[in-house]
């Protein structure tokens, strides 16, 4: 199922520089008409950075949709969001090999966030992308009050709420982004030992 993930290979240098290999090649196909997957990935994490979130938050946004990228989602296909094939549960799992648990529950609760969003934020929906508004009913719809009460359970559910935000935005078209290497440090920083 992971399709072309790059393995750990010696340490964290050598497997940095093969992820970002790898978010480079996988993330060439476009998302939502307006981005490819890695400037969504890049524009997200700026997003971060640029409030100043911490560390593991802004990897969690760089890397919160390599589950669409290890489930070759895409396929040059329009209808890839059709069946839901659980990208934030399948990108999670994978990272838990590399990264702490305070970056994958980020990643495993950003479509639960969409969801608790729009069942808390009557105008929220209306901010969506066309893909985000299709993929919510595919993911399930707004939230039932157990659910709700389930996601706010959560250690950390309002960062993954805000992660999902800057998700949101991270999807204009021509917006000039610094570029993946900058992130080097900080995946590093955040990357087990």
């Amino acid at each position: 199922m992971y399709i072309h993930a790059p393995q750990w290979q010696g340490h964290g240098e050598q497997f940095v520089e093969a992820l970002f290999a790898w978010l480079c090649s996988a993330g060439v196909l476009h998302y939502d008409k307006q981005v490819t997957q890695l400037e969504h990935a890049l524009q997200t994490a700026e997003l971060a950075r640029r409030d100043q979130a911490a560390a593991h938050e802004i990897v969690a946004a760089l890397l919160h949709d390599v589950g669409h990228f290890l489930a070759d989602a895409y396929q040059g296909d329009d209808n890839f969001l059709r069946p839901d094939l659980h990208h934030e549960e399948v990108g999670a799992r994978w990272l838990a090999q590399f990264f702490p648990a305070e970056v994958t529950a980020l990643v495993r609760l950003h479509v639960p966030a969409k969801r608790w969003l729009c069942t808390m934020d009557a105008e929220y929906w209306q901010t969506l992308s066309a893909f985000s508004k299709y993929s919510l009913l595919v993911q399930g719809g707004k939230m039932l009050p157990e659910e709700m009460a389930a996601f706010q359970a959560h250690q950390g559910w309002q960062a993954a709420v805000t992660l999902r935000q800057r998700d949101d935005l991270g999807k204009q078209k021509d917006t000039q982004v610094l570029a993946l290497e900058s992130f080097r440090s900080v995946v590093l920083e955040v990357l087990k030992a």
